[in-house]
This record gives C-alpha cells, sequence and structure tokens, in this order.
C-alpha cells in the first residue's frame, strides 16, 4: 500500500467511488470462474495502491478521470455513476476516452493479476517464485577472491 497520507490523496470519495464502479467495468465478475470483479473491496485496494504509490500518477489519473466525468456530464447530463453499466461500458469505448481506459486498463489488471484469488484460479502459487523453498546449487565461492582482494576503484565520498 502506499504511504501518502489519507488526506494527500487527490480523490474525493465521489472519485473514488467512480472509479470503482469503472474498475467492475473493465473487469467484470465472473459467475464461470467464481472470480470477483475488479471492483472488489481487497482488488480495488490495490489498484488505488498502486495509482497512489505515485503522486505523478495519481495526479495524471484524476486529470483523466475529471475529463471523464465531464464527457458523462455533457454527454449524458449526469455524473457517471447515475449512468446505467450500458452507458458506462459505451462512455468508456468512446474515443474521447482512450487515455483514461488505457490508464484504466493498466491499473486495474495489474492489481487484479496480483490478487490471490485470481492467481489461484490460472494455477499459480500466490506468492513470490522464491524462496519457496527451491533448491539452489551452491557455486564455488573461491571464484571472487580475486575480486575481494582488489583494490577499490571506485571514488569515496
Amino acid at each position: 500500500m502506499s504511504d501518502l497520507i489519507s488526506s494527500t490523496s487527490p480523490f474525493s470519495a465521489e472519485d473514488r467511488q467512480t472509479l470503482q464502479v469503472l474498475c467492475g467495468r473493465v473487469i467484470p465478475p465472473s459467475d464461470k470462474y467464481r472470480l470477483p470483479g475488479a471492483d472488489d473491496e481487497a482488488i480495488f485496494a490495490g489498484v488505488m495502491g498502486l495509482v497512489l504509490g505515485s503522486s505523478r500518477s495519481a495526479r495524471q489519473l484524476k486529470d483523466l478521470l475529471d475529463q471523464f466525468c465531464k464527457l458523462s456530464r455533457d454527454r449524458h447530463g449526469a455524473t457517471v455513476l447515475a449512468l446505467g453499466k450500458p452507458e458506462q461500458v459505451a462512455l468508456l469505448k468512446d474515443s474521447g476516452s482512450i487515455a483514461f481506459l488505457q490508464t484504466m486498463i493498466h491499473y486495474t489488471a495489474n492489481a487484479y493479476y496480483q490478487d490471490g484469488r485470481v492467481l489461484q484460479s490460472i494455477n499459480l502459487k500466490a506468492e513470490p517464485p522464491f524462496p519457496g523453498g527451491h533448491k539452489v546449487d551452491q557455486g564455488d565461492w573461491s571464484l571472487l577472491d580475486q575480486v575481494r582482494q582488489r583494490k577499490p576503484f571506485y571514488t569515496r565520498v
């Protein structure tokens, strides 16, 4: 998660709710595979963690979200949250929303495929590949003796 104080977030409560709904439009739940959509609380928390990990990323997404919300008001006379699912999806696919959609896909997919439930469903362990008990053959450490004996060649500050 981000170490930013929540008050430094550029996103209002309505912005977060809008982003959460749109994450669910980017990756909806799957009844067939019994998987949550990206609007799931845990997955959405991962999305926000990725976004808020960099103030530049957060500002960029906030600007794109504001443009997207303006497009919704201009086209439909309503907020994104007031629109139905088909209108939200159509608005995401609109040519004026390409930068926003690409950014949403980037953050949403990254967070979605870090979720343990999703990884388990595609037969991946929800853990780093090492040190999962893998044996690593020991090499010949004496090969480094010449390097250890060499005088430092870098500048000390």
